[in-house]
């Protein structure tokens, strides 16, 4: 048996969700407090999702954990608003496998929307103080009765998303960056009189999170670029988005960039990467995080085709170093066209022997074209992402190639209006069951789309049904392909979950 106390908090939202996502659950944010019987319970985040779902008349306590915590009663009628949702404090018991409760107590913290936990015996439950009197007014009654009789339908294979180990295959470097950690470079550059730009907590505001095509690439050009301009700046963020990507249980991270120069302050395209790489050293050598971090170079669609092969003599300058594992094409999909970059991509295939092809593919209609998306598998990738506009003949090849990853972004796609619909019409619905082809989840950009790795396998749990089965699966098959070679991922494959 296990007891659990929990307080809940108003107004905070159990998992991250996008605008316009369809959902019948109010969720509020829970800590654990203490708990009993801890040997079973180590694997448990000390935090809970209060959930009050619509059509079911009950508080379910879910944690994002291995256990069940509580089920008791809620108003059967109550106000859509959740300003008005009642926060509670609940004090019980129940078996790991959710099926008997023993009564404990529950108390609202609006004495207008009285509660009072039901056991199994529901005769003998026990008010605290601070509970009133449970009303019997048949149809005017606010709470619903949860009787011995009545099967509880309790979460018993939850996951800690934060706590599983993840890899990340889809990350832009500047991208990635916090708002918080712009802000720092901002006020050091102020201080020192090195910028004009406005405050990136003014220009990119906490929460803030619907930039479209239209508004998302201006984004880097017009201010990230401009404040990320020198060798400090380059370092101090890309030691940031590391430490970000550990905390959130990524132990295995393949960054993209498009190499810049920065002549204002005397740094070549090679200085660049090798900025970068030395960060990535200095983390891995300074942290005891199971975190490894490979390096991607993009080729930018509004590149010219001299300035793609640069960026492939930067592969095969670093990829002999093992930092440099792939090579990518990204950039404003509405930009091209992008057959000029095909002796590049051919080349990088036949001359550099390990060396991995993702590209963006149909990540937006302009760019989900049959014409372009036959170029681009002409150029035979390993992984493609996005994978949005695509047509049946095509969906058909990626299959037919057998193996290939799938990098799917949905909270990027959500908030970019990528997708119609909220998260639960997102094509991963479509692919993820699908042998022929691996799908990992990725953030894509975290620092402008909010949504962390964690949150990204939260929100494919919630509205894709899948069980803590699916999700440790989910993982283990991304393994297969990552460019990080052999030895890496039998690395992983002895820090990854087990079903």
């Amino acid at each position: 048996m296990h007891v659990a106390v929990l307080e809940s908090h108003e107004m905070e939202r159990g998992i991250q969700e996008p605008p316009g996502t369809e959902t019948d659950r109010y969720c509020f944010q829970g800590q654990m407090l203490g708990a009993v019987d801890m040997d079973r319970l180590t694997a448990a985040y000390k935090t809970l999702t209060l959930q009050m779902r619509v059509k079911i008349p009950v508080w379910q306590v879910e944690p994002l954990g291995e256990e069940p915590a509580a089920l008791v009663g809620i108003p059967t009628a109550y106000p859509r608003r959740r300003s008005k949702v009642p926060a509670l404090r609940t004090n019980c018991t129940i078996d790991r496998y959710g099926e008997h409760t023993d009564a404990g107590w529950l108390r609202t913290r609006h004495s207008a929307y009285p509660a009072r936990f039901l056991g199994d015996n529901f005769k003998r439950v026990r008010n605290s103080p601070a509970s009133v009197p449970f009303p019997t007014d048949g149809e005017q009654n606010q709470h619903q009765e949860i009787s011995s009789s009545r099967t509880l339908a309790m979460t018993v294979d939850a996951v800690d998303h934060k706590a599983l180990p993840k890899i990340e295959l889809h990350a832009h470097l500047s991208g990635s960056i916090s708002r918080q950690c712009l802000h720092e470079v901002w006020l050091k550059k102020k201080e020192n009189g090195e910028t004009d730009l406005q405050d990136p907590l003014i220009e990119m505001p906490l929460g803030k999170h619907d930039y479209d095509l239209k508004t998302f690439f201006p984004l880097f050009s017009s201010y990230i670029y401009h404040l990320v301009s020198d060798v400090w700046a380059l370092r101090y963020t890309t030691l940031s988005v590391l430490s970000d990507f550990a905390s959130d249980g990524v132990v295995y991270l393949e960054l993209r960039t498009t190499p810049r120069a920065m002549p204002h302050a005397g740094l070549t395209k090679a200085q660049y990467v090798s900025t970068i790489l030395s960060a990535i050293a200095e983390f891995e050598s300074t942290t005891t995080s199971a975190l490894k971090t490979k390096l991607i170079l993009s080729v930018d669609r509004r590149n010219t085709l001299p300035e793609a092969y640069e960026v492939l003599a930067l592969c095969r300058q670093f990829s002999g170093q093992g930092g440099v594992v792939g090579i990518d094409l990204c950039g404003d999909p509405a930009k091209g066209p992008i057959d000029i970059f095909t002796p590049v991509f051919e080349e990088a295939r036949r001359t550099i022997p390990g060396l991995g092809i993702t590209l963006h593919f149909a990540e937006a209609e302009a760019s989900g074209t049959e014409e372009e998306l036959l170029t681009l598998l002409s150029w035979k990738p390993d992984r493609i992402g996005h994978v949005i506009h695509l047509n049946k003949r095509i969906r058909e090849k990626v299959k037919r190639r057998g193996g290939m990853g799938l990098e799917l972004c949905l909270s990027c796609n959500v908030h970019a209006g990528m997708v119609c619909g909220g998260v639960e019409s997102h094509h991963f619905g479509e692919w993820w069951k699908v042998e022929e082809t691996v799908v990992v989840l990725s953030t894509d950009d975290v620092g402008v789309f909010g949504s962390p790795l964690s949150n990204e396998y939260a929100l494919v749990a919630k509205h894709f049904g899948l069980t803590r089965a699916d999700i440790c699966s989910l993982v283990r098959r991304g393994i297969d392909v990552i460019f990080g070679g052999d030895e890496e991922k039998e690395r992983l494959r002895a820090l990854m979950w087990s079903a």
